[in-house]
């Protein structure tokens, strides 16, 4: 039950953070502005981009993603290292 619960907390984080993305995005795009520069593969990126990339790793910064990433990232560890004398 515990984990349905921590997952539900990370879906509606991330729900939340591609809402709140998308609003931003949508100001940009009915502005005058939009702030086009290009990467170094010459894609386009504009200000839209940026302000919905910081709006959604803003949120996903939240301790219940941050303990959720170390948990997967120690099982997959242990899994990679099973059988190996650094595994158990």
């Amino acid at each position: 039950m515990e984990n349905t619960s921590k997952l539900h907390d990370l879906l509606s984080i991330s729900v939340y953070a591609a809402l709140l993305a998308g609003n931003e995005i949508m100001k940009i795009y009915t502005s005058d502005n939009f702030g086009t520069t290009h990467k170094a593969d010459q894609s386009p990126l504009t200000i839209a981009d940026i302000n919905a990339n910081n709006i959604i790793t803003e949120k996903l910064q939240k301790p219940v993603f941050q303990s959720y990433q170390r948990k997967l990232l120690m099982k997959i560890t242990a899994k990679e290292n099973r059988g190996t004398m650094f595994g158990l």
